[in-house]
């Protein structure tokens, strides 16, 4: 093990992947900032819209993937597809797949440790014969406060040999598009108007 362990450290280069993916994120027409970003607002008036006992203790966590995770399918149907977990990820070439995730402050996937997440962490994840490096792109929060802006968001990659370490990290507003990110049908005007309209009824519903 040790033999083999210095042989990757002897013979890896991890700044070839980093600009590898780099230059596939340039190229692409995916702004995952900003889809990210206006699941953040997404979140934030689905919040202000419901009192505290509908709120379980993941909500927050929970609503902000699905908003993710929705806005991607709807403004990136074709790079969108499902993995043997039935888990949703982005197909940014055919060896690089891309895991919509929230992100701790060493950015790493902020989940449940499951075999197969340790899988993927790992990198042990061949299909027809081809091996594909998996990354992990999400939002980083300001400490915990949901409602503040996220502190960022980002791209990040670990190895097999470190997997609760990252080997390296893009950031991801360094590939915002021109494009505006379609929002949801039932958004009928600017998110912001939606959320000071959600903190007036809010407001009220306090003092009914």
């Amino acid at each position: 093990m040790k033999e083999k362990l210095q042989n990757y450290v002897d013979n890896h280069n991890p700044s070839v992947l980093r600009n590898y993916c780099h230059s596939l994120f340039q190229k692409s027409e995916l702004d995952m900032a900003s889809v990210y970003e206006e699941a953040h607002k997404l979140t934030l008036q689905d919040a202000e819209r419901k009192r505290s006992h509908y709120k379980r203790r993941n909500f927050m966590a929970e609503n902000m993937y699905g908003n993710m995770v929705g806005l991607l399918i709807d403004n990136y149907p074709e790079l969108i597809d499902l993995d043997s977990e039935k888990r949703p990820f982005i197909k940014l070439s055919d060896n690089v797949r891309i895991y919509p995730k929230k992100l701790d402050e060493k950015y790493l996937p902020n989940n449940i440790v499951t075999k197969h997440v340790l899988r993927l962490r790992g990198q042990k994840l061949i299909t027809g014969g081809t091996k594909i490096h998996v990354l992990n792109a999400g939002f980083v929060l300001d400490g915990k406060e949901w409602m503040k802006q996220p502190k960022g968001y980002f791209v990040s990659y670990t190895n097999e040999y470190y997997p609760t370490k990252t080997e390296w990290v893009l950031d991801l507003n360094e590939y915002r598009k021109s494009k505006a990110i379609i929002l949801p049908y039932d958004v009928q005007q600017p998110i912001e108007e939606n959320l000071a309209t959600a903190k007036i009824v809010q407001s009220r519903k306090a003092k009914e």
